[in-house]
């Protein structure tokens, strides 16, 4: 019987792929080295929990979080969008110390804050609302007070949008925002900018880093595949850009230009493919909701990207699945989550696999600082909705 099943899953992703025009896997780059070949000596591990006291306003299932370096300790800000509110915790002792509510109209509004909408945070002095509806940025102080407004909406512009996993960065006097194509998703040729860049002196806008060859192959169905993850890189005043369908960590320059790649892949799945060859709107449009779903369920996504500053290491977040690999564990979650760690020259180190991902950690719900990587528990939440609860996790030696 478990022979049969692993039968009919294999046969099943055939017939997926199958739907439209054939996938030429031969046509995506894939190697050894840095995949599954490579120096196993390092991996994650749990060293305990980190627990944030909730009250009635919010729950679980905040998109964007922050860490940053405030006063004798360091500072954890959460968007409520429930409430409409940023909350402020003390990592040291754990307390929330402060509510900053957002006015939806008035002098100091911000409009609706809903939806993909996000925030960025580095001092307490300084806040910044990605109003997502309205295409804009508003700078806040402390207080909650109106001090400007950046407008990013343009009929060529694509859409800003930014989470835990698609974080704002910040260069000088720059903030480096992830956006999507929207509409333009269905272009033949994808020559369209993947990163925002705004100037917070002058307000002035530009786009940079068009889309990597690989998003011209084929139907990427799946509205998270188009947003990257930006690092900054303090030791050499650079971007590293991670795509979830490509293999390769990208290394720019503030103004787009390429500088090099690094391929990074994993060991659980040797290449991210697309629903098929096809990548023409009138043809994507009209596939079932369910086939959507089913290539998602069976497709890998490189997702998060974060930097260890205590370490200096890097860490890569890889979602795939069980029936993708044709795993061998019936009982293994389909949607399976890894870190893959890479040392500062992006020499891959080790890979580690979460266990029960989305059942007992959500990634989504993250933040890095010198402790390590926190990652959400939603087992722990849903036993008791009055805290937010996050596994601790250190880079360590095997």
């Amino acid at each position: 019987m478990f022979k049969l099943s692993i039968y009919i899953s294999i046969v099943l992703f055939g017939l997926l792929f199958s739907c439209g025009s054939m996938v030429d896997e031969n046509s995506f780059h894939s190697q050894p080295q840095n995949r599954s070949v490579f120096k196993d000596s390092l991996t994650l591990k749990e060293v305990g929990t980190f627990t944030l006291p909730l009250d009635s306003t919010i729950g679980f299932n905040n998109r964007s979080i922050y860490y940053f370096k405030g006063g004798n300790s360091g500072i954890i800000s959460i968007l409520n969008m429930l409430s409409q509110t940023v909350h402020l915790y003390e990592y040291k002792s754990r307390k929330l110390i402060k509510k900053i509510k957002l006015q939806k109209e008035g002098p100091n509004g911000v409009g609706s804050i809903k939806n993909a909408s996000a925030h960025f945070m580095d001092c307490m002095d300084s806040l910044f609302i990605l109003n997502y509806s309205e295409q804009a940025i508003y700078l806040l102080n402390g207080d909650g007070v109106f001090l400007r407004k950046y407008d990013l909406k343009e009929k060529t512009t694509p859409i800003p949008i930014a989470s835990t996993v698609n974080k704002i960065v910040k260069v000088g006097n720059q903030l480096v925002i992830p956006c999507h194509p929207m509409t333009n998703i269905y272009t033949k040729d994808m020559k369209l900018p993947s990163l925002i860049i705004l100037d917070l002196r002058s307000g002035e806008k530009k786009t940079i880093l068009t889309y990597p060859e690989t998003y011209n192959k084929g139907a990427w169905l799946g509205f998270y595949k188009f947003i990257v993850s930006p690092l900054y890189n303090r030791n050499d005043s650079t971007l590293l850009i991670s795509f979830p369908v490509e293999p390769f960590i990208y290394r720019i320059s503030t103004s787009g230009k390429i500088i090099n790649k690094e391929y990074v892949g994993s060991k659980f799945t040797e290449k991210t493919l697309p629903y098929s060859s096809e990548n023409d709107y009138s043809y994507q449009k009209n596939i079932a909701t369910n086939k959507i779903n089913e290539y998602l369920g069976a497709s890998s996504s490189f997702g998060s990207f974060w930097f260890f500053p205590r370490e200096n290491h890097y860490l890569r977040e890889i979602w795939f699945s069980s029936e993708y690999n044709k795993s061998q564990n019936p009982e293994t979650n389909n949607n399976r989550v890894a870190f893959i760690i890479l040392d500062k020259n992006f020499n891959k180190k080790g890979e580690y696999e979460l266990p029960m991902a989305n059942k007992v950690y959500q990634t989504s719900i993250s933040f890095v600082n010198e402790e390590g990587i926190h990652i959400g528990k939603i087992d722990e939440y849903k036993k008791n909705e009055n805290s937010l609860t996050f596994g601790v996790f250190k880079i360590k030696q095997k």
